[in-house]
């Protein structure tokens, strides 16, 4: 069961995806953790992992650091570990805390700056770093046909070609109320990889929820994509065109 508090105040639930064999940033997260993760639950969900990479997970594990581990059959892409992470078994702590794993933290008070935060903004339902992102009509048939759209028609656009716009925080490190994830059904049973940090911005703002700010004692997305191109899509539908560009706030 995962009860762990931070400070005793805030309970949280920490879940990595660690991706293929690369080894050095298996090893580096799994480090970093070791020196900051202060105690708390730790899921580790393993996609297309190589013996090294699982290696390291081992280690981790055999350290009794409250690490849960969940293998997954080849790699059927990080919406579909995500929804496992967090279900098997259900997450019972206030927060959950996603990590992919080039992001990590690299100061000891992070999570004392993560409770001051949530503090600070007591509307936020998610916190991150900031971003937004520009939608094109395919995105916008997507986010209408989903379960979670309540008809709010879409922010306005800011730049050119789009016909919408998206705030939202990035995907490589967030912080969430638990309850949300069960509210959303998140994630969206259509994402495979691509898109899943957008879609939740959006799937949060249409069900009345904010989106907070938060960056301290954490490096997030160190690594270029590693993913493979047929995991950018979605089996349900369209999603924006192309690579959209994102502006960080």
């Amino acid at each position: 069961m995962d009860t762990a508090k931070v400070n005793g105040r805030l309970s949280a639930t920490a879940c990595v995806l660690v991706y293929g064999e690369h080894p050095r940033i298996a090893e580096r997260f799994f480090r970093q953790w070791r020196r900051c993760g202060q105690g708390i639950p730790l899921r580790v969900g393993m996609n297309a992992c190589g013996v090294r990479t699982e290696g390291i997970v081992a280690r981790a594990m055999s350290e009794g650091r409250m690490i849960r581990r969940l293998g997954m059959d080849g790699n059927p892409g990080k919406a579909a570990t995500m929804r496992r992470l967090f279900r098997e078994p259900g997450i019972e702590t206030e927060w959950t805390i996603w990590f992919d794993d080039d992001s990590f933290p690299f100061r000891a008070d992070w999570l004392a700056s993560l409770e001051i935060a949530v503090a600070a903004q007591p509307g936020a339902v998610i916190l991150g770093i900031p971003a937004s992102v520009g939608v094109d009509e395919a995105g916008r048939r997507w986010i209408e046909e989903a379960p979670w759209y309540r008809g709010m028609p879409l922010l306005p656009p800011d730049r050119p070609g789009c016909v919408g716009r998206i705030d939202f925080v990035l995907g490589g490190f967030w912080a969430i109320r638990s309850a949300w994830i069960r509210l959303l059904d998140w994630p969206d049973r259509r994402l495979v990889h691509f898109g899943d940090d957008y879609f939740l911005g959006e799937a949060i703002r249409q069900n009345g929820g904010g989106l907070g700010r938060f960056r301290s004692g954490v490096r997030v997305d160190t690594e270029p994509r590693r993913a493979p191109p047929g995991l950018f899509g979605s089996p349900g539908g369209p999603m924006p065109g192309g690579e959209p560009g994102v502006v960080t706030g």
